[in-house]
C-alpha cells in the first residue's frame, strides 16, 4: 500500500515508494525518499550484495526487517538487515552541492549565479543545462519545457542528492544519456597551483 506525503514547505506531494519483492537500487521515482546508511557491523550481506563496515550504501524501500541497499562506490544491490545499519543523515545543505562532479566521463557542475538561482549543467553521453530547484533537500532538474508539475510529461527530470563525499543522481531516461550513479567532487584546479 502507497502513503500519501506531503510537504508543506516545498509544495511537493507525492507517493511514497511501494514495497517491491525485488530489489535493484535506488531509482528516479523513490530519490524523495533516499537515506543513506553504512553497515554498523564487520560487514552486512544479502543476496549478491555484499558492503564492508562503515561503507557508504544509498538506502530505499523497506520490506519488514529488510532496506533494499545499493552500493554507491561499485555496483550492486541486494537486500540487507536494516538492524545492521547506521542511518547516515542526507546533506540538504544547498550549498553543499555547488561545484564539479564527476562520474567516469559524465560531469555535473552546479554554481550559483548572482540572482541566486542554481544552474546545473551535464555533459558525458548526453548534455543538459538549465535551472535547478531544491525540494526537501534533492536537487531537481526539469529540461526546457517540462511541466514539473505533471510527471507524466516527457522531457529530461533529473533528481540528485548528497551523502557522504558523494552526489548521488538519478535521470528518467530522457537526458540524452545515462546520468544515473555516485559523482565524486572534482579537486579545484584553481586551488591546485
Amino acid at each position: 500500500m502507497r502513503r500519501l506525503i506531503i510537504s508543506f514547505g516545498a509544495a511537493f506531494i507525492s507517493m511514497a515508494p511501494a514495497l517491491a519483492a525485488d530489489c535493484a537500487g535506488v531509482p528516479f521515482a523513490d530519490m524523495p525518499w533516499l537515506r543513506f546508511g553504512k553497515p554498523s557491523g564487520a560487514s552486512a550481506s544479502g543476496g549478491k550484495l555484499s558492503v564492508g563496515r562503515g561503507e557508504l550504501v544509498a538506502l530505499g524501500a523497506s520490506s519488514g526487517a529488510q532496506v533494499c541497499a545499493e552500493k554507491v562506490r561499485g555496483q550492486g544491490a541486494g537486500w540487507l538487515p536494516a538492524n545492521a545499519l547506521d542511518i547516515v543523515p542526507r546533506i540538504n545543505d544547498t550549498g553543499s552541492f555547488v561545484g564539479s562532479w564527476r562520474r567516469g566521463a559524465s560531469v555535473i557542475r552546479i554554481t550559483w549565479q548572482e540572482d541566486g538561482r542554481l544552474i546545473v549543467q551535464g555533459s558525458g553521453a548526453g548534455t543538459f543545462s538549465g535551472d535547478m530547484d531544491m525540494r526537501d533537500g534533492i536537487g531537481l532538474y526539469f529540461g526546457d519545457g517540462v511541466d514539473p508539475d505533471t510527471p507524466e510529461a516527457p522531457g529530461c527530470r533529473l533528481r540528485m542528492a548528497r551523502g557522504g563525499e558523494i552526489l548521488l543522481v538519478r535521470d528518467n531516461g530522457q537526458c540524452g544519456g545515462a546520468f544515473n550513479g555516485a559523482y565524486t567532487r572534482e579537486k579545484d584546479k584553481a586551488a591546485a597551483r
